[in-house]
């Protein structure tokens, strides 16, 4: 059986999430940002470099060649997603070490199923999406919505 019509049959199973009248939706939306320091003149200066170092933890006791080899040649470093209050702590920090910064939107807007005090945790991402995008398509309630940053 095809992995297609496997997600189809578990599709089929859990219909009960939108005939029975009672499940609900959860939204939680994780509001994200994806910080990166950019150098301007094509790759760091030696400055930046120790910036560099003293800002993102795994290089704080690492060899300045792992550092160098990592972060050396490039124009830009992208130190990965926070939380949006982290990413803004970490671009203020950044500006006072005479980083520059450049920063994504990486937020996440995920739906589940719940009744009561229960979730439904489907951990096959393809049928979580396909399943709560038929709740919402069939109109079950979202009943309640969730930020966290």
């Amino acid at each position: 059986m095809d992995k297609r019509t496997q997600i189809e049959e578990q599709l089929d199973e859990l219909s009960y999430l939108w005939t029975s009248g009672e499940w609900s939706l959860q939204c939680v939306h994780y509001s994200r940002a994806r910080v990166a320091f950019v150098f301007p003149k094509g790759r760091p200066s030696p400055q930046e470099l120790l910036a560099v170092r003293a800002l993102v933890p795994r290089f704080a006791n690492a060899p300045m060649s792992v550092l160098k080899a990592e972060v050396g040649n490039v124009q830009e470093f992208i130190v990965g997603e926070f939380g949006r209050i982290e990413a803004r702590g970490l671009q203020a920090a950044a500006h006072a070490r005479g980083l520059q910064t450049r920063t994504e939107d990486a937020s996440d807007t995920v739906y589940g199923p719940v009744n009561g005090q229960r979730v439904l945790l489907i951990e096959n991402a393809e049928l979580a999406s396909r399943v709560t995008e038929e709740m919402r398509r069939r109109g079950v309630p979202v009943v309640s919505r969730v930020e966290i940053d």
